[in-house]
């Protein structure tokens, strides 16, 4: 029975390819809430945010949206997918199903089941003749199922019986109480329980399961990376403290004195750059435009902290110090300096480091870009 779920796909998918030629003899429904009731003997079409099927088709039945339902009815192939399907009462003879949560409360499956999807539920009011075959992160599965059964994914229940023969694949694999499978039983988990009540009239095979992923050669790389990526800012902040003095004087002071309206004019160019530059991204003439807007952002990132740090180290000395002259260009280096290794540091603790290092680089960023717009303006007048 397995086999013929490909050739009934490949009959799908090419009588989907000549819709544009027969749309005679497809019912199509395409709204926001959509109801197939009645009797059909063509191809039926749902697609919309609310899907319900209640019908009686002699053909195949297509059902796709959001919330799609299969109420009760009759169908030759069902074919449901989008995020939450539910099937109740209804009887079609063979059921493909792909979503986010399936939950298949009643009905009766005259031959195969396929479904794949996020958590996926078989209740015990459902009956699948033929073979069935699941892939999902949790499957419950609870129903009978008179063919073969084959499930892979996350969490595996099963709690009913199958004729023919079962194969799990799954890290937690779970056998409840009414468990019998009648064929032989066959599983590759990391955690296999088998209730004393579960029958298995069939030889039963255990796999060896897959080992578990070494992780230690990627932590040592992503320490590496970080203790180079805090080193390179802690370089970066005292190159650049050196370097451009006077950028960093004029940003840590526009900071202090107009702190609210840094805070709001970085969050408006952080969120407002991206989503320009990604719209112009798509036209022709403002694809170079688009490229370069990145490009700015990204460099300006690493100046942006280095100024919040700077403007940081600056407040501590005069706290400290106060009353005393202007630092010497050497104290502001390693006043900017201890003030990004306290940023560092803060930035290790989760959560509040995130929301300290997002503060930083708005902050930052709108001094930069605000005293760099100055220092344009003055070269564009001094010719004149």
């Amino acid at each position: 029975m397995l086999g013929k779920w490909r050739t009934r796909l490949v009959s799908a998918i090419a009588a989907a390819g000549v819709v544009s030629g027969a749309a005679w003899a497809i019912e199509m429904r395409t709204e926001d809430e959509v109801n197939i009731t009645g009797t059909y003997d063509q191809m039926v079409f749902a697609a919309g945010d609310t899907v319900t099927l209640n019908a009686t088709a002699t053909d195949d039945v297509f059902g796709a949206g959001d919330d799609v339902r299969a109420t009760g009815g009759s169908y030759d192939h069902l074919f449901m997918a989008g995020g939450d399907l539910s099937l109740q009462d209804a009887t079609p003879h063979d059921l493909f199903a792909a979503g986010g949560e399936l939950d298949m409360v009643s009905g009766h499956v005259l031959d195969d089941f396929a479904a794949a999807g996020g958590r996926i539920k078989l209740s015990r009011d459902l009956r699948i003749d033929g073979d069935a075959l699941i892939a999902g992160g949790n499957i419950d599965i609870r129903s009978p199922i008179g063919g073969a059964l084959r499930a892979a994914g996350g969490t595996i229940y099963l709690n009913s019986a199958v004729t023919g023969d079962v194969y799990l694949n799954g890290r937690d694999i779970q056998l409840g109480p009414d468990a019998h499978i009648m064929g032989s039983l066959t599983h590759r988990g990391r955690n296999v329980t088998i209730d004393p009540s579960a029958q298995v009239d069939g030889q039963t095979t255990a796999l060896e399961p897959p080992p578990e992923p070494d992780w230690a050669p990627l932590k040592k790389v992503a320490r590496f990376l970080g203790w180079t990526f805090m080193f390179g800012m802690f370089l970066a902040a005292i190159v650049v403290a050196w370097a451009f003095p006077r950028l960093m004087n004029d940003s840590a002071q526009i900071i202090r004195d107009r702190p609210l309206s840094m805070l709001g004019l970085g969050v408006l160019i952080a969120f407002l750059t991206p989503a320009v530059a990604s719209v112009l991204l798509f036209t022709v003439f403002g694809a170079p435009i688009a490229l370069i807007l990145f490009a700015a952002l990204l460099l300006l990132w690493p100046i942006a902290l280095i100024a919040a740090a700077y403007t940081l180290g600056m407040f501590g000395r005069n706290r400290m110090k106060p009353g005393e002259p202007p630092p010497s260009s050497g104290a502001r280096v390693l006043w900017c300096g201890l003030a990004m290794l306290i940023l560092i540091v803060l930035g290790m603790i989760p959560v509040v480091g995130q929301i300290v290092w997002w503060a930083a680089f708005l902050f930052g960023l709108a001094a930069v870009v605000v005293q760099a717009g100055a220092a344009l303006s003055k070269q564009q007048t001094a010719p004149a």
